[in-house]
């Protein structure tokens, strides 16, 4: 009886590991930054910011597959499925990079980089 209990936990222990959780999924981490904000660039005044509290939609397939928020310095982390994802940022015309890879069991750092069109 204990040896099929026993047996019947560390089955039911490995099909929930290879199922998936963190072994199917990666994170993304980084910074938004928007900018230029200002015409002239001097050094007492940056040209570029951090984008607080933006919107950042990863797609897949051309559907949304998770959303998340930039914080007030402009930092996000999110964990995602393994695969490509189409990045797409509120505030600004342009961004990039425009796609983002999540490997499985990995983290990468994807800085995002919206271009306000100040020039």
């Amino acid at each position: 009886m204990r040896l099929a209990l026993l047996i019947s936990l560390t089955l039911t222990l490995a099909l929930a590991v290879g199922a998936g959780g963190a072994t199917r999924t990666g994170v993304l981490y980084g910074t938004v930054t928007r900018g230029p904000v200002t015409p002239v660039c001097a050094e007492a005044e940056p040209c570029y910011l951090p984008a607080a509290r933006t919107a950042i939609a990863f797609l897949r397939n051309g559907r949304v597959a998770a959303r998340t928020r930039t914080r007030a310095d402009g930092t996000y982390r999110i964990r995602l499925a393994a695969g490509r994802y189409t990045i797409r940022v509120g505030g600004g015309r342009r961004w990039s990079p425009p796609a983002a890879l999540v490997r499985r069991g990995r983290t990468a750092r994807v800085d995002i980089s919206i271009d306000t069109g100040i020039r």
